[in-house]
């Protein structure tokens, strides 16, 4: 075998590796949230572009390759495949390349300039300092790849400048003596890698050169340029220079994998979604093999590389006839025509109640919150925080029992959810004076002055509920006075409740201002303030005779600001000095009686976060403000301003509206993944006290429920969208609450409703046994089925616990008729199962343009329906469901309550006729709905006149589906 050969198969060796982890790395784009496959995914990140530009660099020095029949050939493998993944995905501009398709309007670029910009001395250089100085012009972004083009360019240059001989000159050289070389340079790249990685916290954006969002990241793109060309070198001496059967072919042929591999990757990572991570990593492993074998053979290629020199003939005047290219450019052309012609009239489709804004407009589908993140954050470690621990006056008199004060009823529903958390943090606001120093005077706005004084029991209260942390840096600290702040400490220590936040000397400020906790293997650096104290000047607090008793922040701006901001920079340099692995900050600042954020706090935060807070827990408002995860140079920093107060006696003001912020971190990688939250209610029966009530535990605990009043229920219904709506933007009734709201960097996540029973009845079922014979089960319909109304949850989700293993997918459209669904059949998967529950908006609309007028019609129509799907299966089995039962009050329909009905039963007769002469399962649910809806209130089941509510309304549409089948 001669050099020549040898070099080939050295540097299709080299693309061949690269094309397998680009292929992997997709596979594992999804699943970012698991620390393992981020890891997986940022270290792949972090050289395998550059690595990929560098050899094109390489190998495009010929004036052939920046010749017209290379261009056009470039250009036109955009038009098809970009155009093809707009039409099916697009989501974005036009102008935007598709997934990795930049990297054809990069060559395009890259070939036409090289060797004009390579007569410049020092060009590398050069635009290697240009690629770090574009990021902070956020206008160079994504269109027509700009942003890229110009950050990878220097590793394009570099290649396109060595020369061949030099290039070539390593896969000449003896094996064994360029793999001690090459294991240094790959221990080099590796340390780079871990290091950089650990310092800068690398986000996508960042991996894939776009814009900065902060000026630290421009040291990250260096970091990333410097890790990148450490791997290269790795790579070019560990590279066999012999033929790898596989791996060479992959190489040889990488651009046809690298071109169709994507769609490929996205459907894959879809069907392993709710997969646990070791099937996610393995699957995508294998998948990745697959597809480079499957498209990087000489077999495929062949045809592929016919296709691209047709497309590049395209404009040649000589080449005449039909051939594959011209096919696809016409297809795709034409493709476009259609698409926008079709959103001329996107507007006067089917969909009748998309055309009625009262029906539409304010609809909200969740993201669902995935098996493989449940399981995450089930296995996390778990900071629970607590809104303010204060008792006014009439708290402390009702706790009163005879001979002492009892606490316990405060804490009752509450004491499960704190002390199950690994770390529970609350707020003291109030000291521990004794009952010589007078109690808590003052309900709040009532005329009194207020002074808070807590008698020790409510300590002890607070310790038996399971916190593990309280601070005690607030504005009551001192309204006992100095005495009554030091007895509290005194009280706290008795009891063996760590506290934080106050101090009795200087002392004992200098050693204990940060609080050094290790729980369950992670150690936490916590640091405490307040913006001040009652009755005293931030001058006073922070004079020399005062300076001891608490950490102070406020303002804005200004000399005493800025003494204020360099004392705490003081505070985190200190903290970090100890190594813990987070920082957690408690601050005791805002604005009363505000859901909003206000300057202070904004400014304060963002100081936190710019010194190295990871988590930071606001408290003072007494009510609840925003809760979320922010990105801060490539970290999750977890921002709570507020959760309101634990359980008050003033309910003015959202006064009786709380939560329970909860962070979870990945107890191997010590990060933050995700929050939180518990939503609070504040009731008090006539002779009990305050007590702060889970909004889960009033809707579904039933014992809860008997002693509480309907008044309580309906101020519950609005804590909890006062809440969903400051903390997640949208208003949700308690018919939606669940035991916890869970959030990462994305927002919102719904959770996936449970509790449906599976009796012997319902296993005995026609529809049950049909569903576990399937593979795959397709569900059709309208709201019901899409759960347009209660926030993507549809009527059937309950039983998808039950159908594990099982593909499902959903084709549906908040109010379409079945002429909607007969007109997308082109959008509806093959399946094995089809559960179809549509034709109630038949019955309520009376349109003649979309809706069966008659049953007869509507009968022919899901016979229509029926064949269609056939076609795509033709052993395909069905199940219709009746349409749905709705209330009188029903506004939508244009019908009389008694006639609606009478029509629904007609469509129903009839559709029930037609699936006994084709041997179909029928399904009536409605005599069981209506049932249930005779002996319990609507609202316990329903939103308004036909949605069921995602809780025990879609459980109860669940059984009645599963129990009344034939």
């Amino acid at each position: 075998m001669d050099k020549t050969k040898n070099r080939i198969f050295y540097w299709d060796n080299i693309k061949g590796f690269l094309m397998l982890l680009t292929v992997f790395a997709h596979m594992l784009l999804p699943f970012q949230d698991n620390e393992a496959i981020n890891s997986i995914f940022d270290y792949i990140y972090m050289f395998h572009m550059p690595a990929f530009v560098f050899l094109s660099g390489f190998f495009g020095k010929s004036d052939k390759s920046h010749g017209f029949e290379a261009i056009i050939k470039l250009v036109f493998l955009y038009f098809i495949f970009n155009s093809a993944m707009w039409l099916i995905y697009g989501d974005k501009s036009i102008l935007e390349p598709m997934y990795s398709y930049w990297y054809l309007i990069a060559l395009v670029v890259w070939r036409l300039t090289a060797h004009h910009l390579a007569k410049f001395s020092d060009i590398t250089l050069i635009l290697g300092a240009v690629a770090i100085i574009i990021g902070f012009f956020p206008s160079v972004d994504n269109s027509f790849a700009a942003s890229r083009i110009i950050s990878f360019y220097p590793f394009y240059m570099s290649g396109y400048l060595l020369p061949k001989e030099k290039g070539n000159k390593l896969a000449e050289e003896t094996y064994s003596r360029r793999i001690p070389k090459g294991i240094m340079w790959l221990a080099l790249a590796s340390a780079a890698a871990f290091v950089f990685r650990t310092i800068f916290r690398f986000t996508d954006d960042s991996l894939l050169m776009f814009g900065y969002t902060e000026t630290f990241e421009a040291f990250g793109r260096l970091a990333i340029i410097v890790t990148a060309v450490l791997a290269l070198m790795a790579m070019r001496y560990i590279a066999p220079s012999k033929e790898i059967p596989l791996l060479s072919m992959m190489g040889r042929n990488s651009l046809w994998i690298f071109l169709i591999h994507r769609p490929i990757t996205l459907v894959v990572s879809s069907l392993i979604e709710n997969s646990n991570y070791p099937v996610i990593i393995s699957a995508s492993a294998a998948a990745t093999i697959v597809i480079c074998i499957a498209f990087g053979n000489n077999y495929i290629a062949a045809p592929l590389n016919r296709f691209a020199q047709q497309g590049a003939e395209i404009f040649t005047l000589h080449k005449k006839g039909i051939n594959a290219a011209k096919l696809a450019a016409v297809a795709v052309a034409s493709a476009f025509v259609i698409h926008a012609v079709a959103g001329v009239y996107s507007d006067t489709d089917n969909t009748v109640e998309e055309l009625t804004p009262a029906v539409q407009t304010n609809d909200v589908l969740y993201r669902t919150m995935s098996a493989h993140q449940h399981t995450a954050f089930d296995n996390a470690f778990r900071l629970t925080f607590a809104g303010d621990l204060i008792l006014l006056e009439d708290q402390v008199k009702r706790a009163y029992n005879g001979s002492g004060y009892d606490f316990s009823d405060v804490f009752e529903y509450t004491e499960g959810y704190i002390s199950s958390a690994d770390l529970a943090i609350g707020v003291f606001e109030g000291p521990m004076a004794g009952e010589a120093a007078g109690y808590s005077t003052s309900n709040y706005d009532d005329g009194k002055q207020l002074a808070l004084n807590f008698p020790d029991e409510f300590g002890e209260a607070v310790k038996a509920a399971g916190f593990d942390l309280v601070t005690t840096a607030n504005n009551h600290l001192l309204d006992k006075g100095i005495q009554g702040a030091v007895r509290t400490l005194d009280k706290l220590d008795e009891i063996g409740l760590d506290h934080i936040g106050s101090y009795r000397t200087a002392a004992e400020k200098e050693n204990t201002h940060i609080k050094l906790l290790e729980c369950q293997g992670i150690k936490f650096a916590v640091l405490a303030y307040t913006y001040g104290s009652n009755n005293y000047t931030s001058d006073e607090l922070t004079s020399p005779a005062l300076a001891h008793l608490t950490s102070v922040i406020s303002g804005t701006s200004g000399e005493q600001f800025e003494i204020l901001k360099e004392q705490v920079r003081k505070d985190f340099d200190e903290a970090k000095s100890l190594d813990p692995d987070l920082i957690v900050v408690l601050p005791h600042i805002g604005t009363q009686f505000s859901n909003s954020i206000d300057a202070e706090q904004e400014t304060w935060f963002g100081i936190f976060k710019e010194f190295g807070a990871d988590i930071i827990l606001g408290d003072h408002p007494h009510a609840v403000e925003p809760v979320y995860i922010s990105d801060y140079n490539g970290r999750n920093i977890f921002e709570a301003y507020c959760p309101g107060n634990f359980a008050n006696i003033y309910r003015e003001n959202q006064g009786d509206t709380s939560i329970l912020a909860e962070v979870y971190i990945d107890r191997n990688t010590k990060q933050i993944i995700g929050g939180g939250i518990v939503p609070l209610y504040t009731q008090a029966s006539a002779d009990g006290n305050f007590r702060a009530l889970p909004i889960y535990e009033i809707q579904y605990n039933d014992d809860l429920r008997k002693e509480l009043s309907t008044d309580d229920i309906a101020r519950a219904d609005n804590s909890n969208k006062i809440i969903t709506e400051v903390l997640f933007g949208s208003r949700m009734d308690i018919n939606s609450v669940t035991e916890r709201y869970y959030f990462d960097g994305n927002g919102f996540m719904r959770s996936i409703t449970n509790g449906l029973e599976i009796t012997d009845e319902i296993k005995r079922s026609c529809l049950f046994k049909a569903m576990s014979n399937a593979d795959s089960i397709c569900f059709i319909g309208d709201s019901v089925t899409e759960g347009t109304k209660n926030g993507g949850c549809p009527w059937y989700e309950p039983m998808l616990e039950h159908l594990d293993g099982k593909q499902i997918t959903n084709h549906s459209k908040g109010g379409c008729t079945v002429s909607y669904i007969i007109d997308t059949i082109g959008e509806i998967p093959s399946s094995d199962l089809y559960v179809i529950a549509i034709g109630t908006n038949d019955v309520r609309y009376r349109d003649e343009e979309v809706c069966a007028m008659t049953a007869e019609a509507f009968s022919e129509r899901i016979n229509e329906l029926r064949t269609k799907l056939l076609e795509k299966n033709s052993s395909a089995e069905f199940a219709f469901i009746a349409p749905w039962y709705s209330t009188d009050g029903d506004s939508v329909s244009v019908l009389p309550f008694d006639a609606k009905l009478s029509l629904n039963e007609e469509y129903t007769a009839s559709l029930e006729k037609f699936c006994n002469e084709n041997n179909i399962i029928f399904i009536n649910a409605n005599p069981y709905i209506a049932e249930k809806l005779s002996h319990s209130p609507a609202d316990k089941y329903l939103l308004d006149h036909i949605h069921p509510n995602s809780g025990t309304g879609v459980i109860m549409y669940s059984e009645a589906v599963l129990m009344s089948g034939e």
